[in-house]
């Protein structure tokens, strides 16, 4: 049986007041994702989630979202921070693949590296924004929250 990870969309704005959720696929029935959304929405989950925040795999997931709300401040760690969670989600990706060979090379992971990182220490903003390829080729930028 296939698995298919599925790609939420923010209700459009119209819908909003009308639908009062978060999240739709519009009336027509579930679509799966495949080749390069993928394996945006795979690396992104793998990097977003908090490591030791699933009780059955207390490695997943990487140190990023640990700065939200931390004292870090120094430019320099704030890049490495970022710079070992890219590396880390990367590794996990191989890891899961390794384990779970996916279906064809445009749903495998070749790679992901940062393109863009901007650190603004007043405000403590970070820009980053991340290419991810698959072993086809193909590639998207995207930018982390």
């Amino acid at each position: 049986m296939s698995t298919y990870d599925v790609h939420v969309q923010p209700l459009p704005v119209a819908q909003q007041s009308v639908i009062k959720g978060l999240y739709t696929y519009g009336f027509r029935k579930t679509i799966s994702v495949r080749g390069i959304q993928r394996l945006v929405n795979r690396w992104a989950l793998e990097f977003l989630t908090e490591q030791g925040s699933d009780p059955l795999d207390p490695d997943r997931g990487t140190a990023f979202m640990s700065l939200v709300g931390s004292n870090v401040s120094a430019t320099r760690d704030l890049e490495e921070i970022c710079r070992i969670a890219v590396s880390k989600a990367n590794r996990r990706m191989a890891l899961y693949e390794a384990q779970y060979p996916p279906e064809s090379t445009e749903d495998a992971f070749a790679s992901a590296t940062i393109t863009e990182l901007t650190v603004s220490p007043g405000d403590f903003g970070i820009t980053l924004r991340v290419r991810i390829r698959n072993q086809e080729g193909t590639a998207a930028t995207i930018s982390v929250p």
